[in-house]
């Protein structure tokens, strides 16, 4: 048999909810309300941990380029240390003509003269002159003995061309090492 019930619905009785349904009902609002709060919470942390992320790979990338520029002014520095090094062996084989001319001039005796002058980066120089006599040759020698500028002086010929005694000396100026083969730095 079937039941229909025909009274209108305003006289229907009520059902209530049973007290084991409504904590039933109550725990899975309270359990969907629940997971709802765990679902934000870890979507602001994930926010974070990509906002952080966004940093981090920021900071990365300006260490980056600080690192190539620090790489481009290591190799700038290396550059300009071996154009120094080359400019110092330039400069440390240089002869100082002028204060060798002018100690030359000082101290050449009345009765000679040079007639030329060759050097080398070692610092040794080859005199070739002329005097009136084999004892004003010698005289150089000792006078460019006695300068400040040069040593070891060496009288490596004389001999005699019709009036005139001609004459090589062997010198060194004073403070350059004979052998320069290494750059002081």
């Amino acid at each position: 048999m079937i039941y229909i019930d025909l009274t209108p619905r305003e006289r229907r009785a009520k059902k209530h909810l049973s007290t084991l349904q409504f904590a039933v009902v109550t725990a899975l609002v309270a359990g969907v309300l629940y997971m709802g709060a765990q679902a934000y919470l870890m979507y602001t942390k994930t926010q974070e941990v990509r906002a952080q992320l966004k940093a981090t790979e920021a900071t990365i990338a300006s260490m980056s380029q600080h690192e190539a520029e620090a790489k481009a002014l290591e190799r700038e520095i290396q550059t300009i240390t071996r154009e120094m090094e080359v400019f110092q062996s330039l400069f440390l084989a240089q002869i100082p003509w002028h204060d060798v001319l002018s100690e030359v001039a000082t101290q050449i005796p009345q009765n000679a003269w040079v007639s030329s002058l060759t050097a080398s980066a070692d610092g040794s120089i080859l005199m070739d002159g002329a005097a009136f006599t084999y004892e004003d040759a010698a005289q150089v020698v000792v006078e460019m003995e006695r300068s400040s500028l040069f040593v070891d002086a060496d009288l490596l010929s004389a001999s005699q061309e019709e009036a005139l005694v001609s004459f090589r000396i062997a010198l060194r100026l004073l403070g350059v090492p004979s052998e320069q083969k290494e750059v002081v730095r």
